[in-house]
């Protein structure tokens, strides 16, 4: 992706935040696949 802030400082947090949101799209999409894990096991089954 490009960068579009011209100053250094603007850049770093530009950086950042996509940082930010990347991680967090990314942990929902980890939270999701594991919710849908779970609800697809049987629930009789015994664990030893």
């Amino acid at each position: 992706e490009e960068i579009r802030a011209k100053r250094y400082w603007n850049q770093l947090k530009e950086v950042k935040f996509k940082l930010l949101v990347h991680n967090l799209d990314r942990s929902i999409k980890v939270m999701i696949v594991i919710k849908m894990r779970i609800s697809t096991e049987p629930k009789d089954i015994l664990w030893r």
